[in-house]
């Protein structure tokens, strides 16, 4: 049996002090959550052009598939993988909401703090990911992530 993977992508923007998410709609086991912008790849565009052209669609801004840098990717066996990339871009401050889905600019320090106070508002894996994305050795060692679940397991990490 030959089961077709559906592959999505997720960046993490990010300014110097603030952290961009957009509160979802759909799926529904993510409605009302809080998330990292992305999005499902069309044909055979990379993952860098992926988030790119989910990006500027869900925010208004445009950037290069060059400027996301690879963090890792997260699989669930005969299901889905989702690659995760990351910016940190001043631009990121000009966020708008443009479809949907509401685009928040959290600065960094209230958006620790509110995850922290209520988890169940975000997806589980959004702050493990975001100290990762800021890894200041992740250019250096080039350290990434793949993280495989087994099939019929949550999409979440907890």
């Amino acid at each position: 049996i030959t089961v077709e993977m559906i592959t999505y992508t997720i960046g993490i923007a990010t300014t110097k002090d603030n952290i961009i998410l957009i509160r979802k709609t759909k799926p529904a086991w993510q409605a009302g959550k809080f998330n990292y912008v992305g999005g499902k790849v069309e044909g055979s565009e990379s993952a860098q052009k992926c988030i790119a052209r989910e990006f500027e669609e869900e925010t208004s801004i445009k950037t290069t598939p060059e400027s996301w840098k690879y963090l890792g990717m997260m699989q669930r066996e005969n299901d889905f993988v989702c690659y995760v990339l990351a910016q940190e871009n001043e631009e990121f401050v000009n966020c708008k909401t443009t479809t949907e889905e509401q685009v928040v600019i959290w600065s960094k320090i209230d958006f620790i703090r509110y995850f922290q106070k209520y988890p169940e508002d975000f997806m589980s894996n959004l702050l493990w990911m975001y100290d990762y994305s800021r890894c200041r050795d992740f250019d250096e060692y080039k350290c990434t992530f793949d993280i495989i679940f087994p099939e019929n397991t949550s999409h979440e990490l907890k």
